[in-house]
């Protein structure tokens, strides 16, 4: 009884090792729309030191081949994390842009609270335009 016990024990273990080495594949092609890249903020929290660390990069296609890929770091990214107030604002890029900074200056020296509705529609277009949105 021993012996055919480990006969049919030596017998399963053969037919998973087979069917370990031998397996199909099949490749289903992707009909899916592609987005392009979008940005990937990685974090870690470490509530004992208060430390915060931050990676901001690309993401890439599923189905590229490279296997590789670690990601491309966004060049200029800035995270500034504020809690004074409790909540957490985090700012990702530089104004340094002419377009951003001219938008900020024009923001600032708006009079919000004296502008007529129609005067504050013709800043919103102007600044629409300005950054190209239709």
């Amino acid at each position: 009884m021993r012996k055919r016990m480990t006969k049919l024990l030596g017998f399963i273990l053969a037919v998973l090792a087979a069917a370990a080495f031998i397996s199909c594949e099949e490749e289903i092609p992707f009909n899916g729309k592609y987005s392009g890249e979008k940005l990937v903020l990685f974090s870690t929290v470490n509530p004992d030191s208060g430390r915060i660390a931050v990676s901001v990069s690309s993401s890439r296609f599923f189905l590229d081949k490279d296997q590789n890929y670690q990601g491309r770091m966004v060049s200029g990214a800035i995270v500034t994390v504020k809690t004074d107030d409790g909540t957490l604002q985090l700012s990702l890029f530089q104004l340094d842009d002419p377009t951003l900074a001219s938008l900020k200056s024009r923001l600032q020296e708006a009079d919000l609270n004296n502008m007529t509705p129609l005067q504050a529609f013709d800043l919103l277009r102007a600044m629409k335009q300005e950054l190209g949105l239709k």
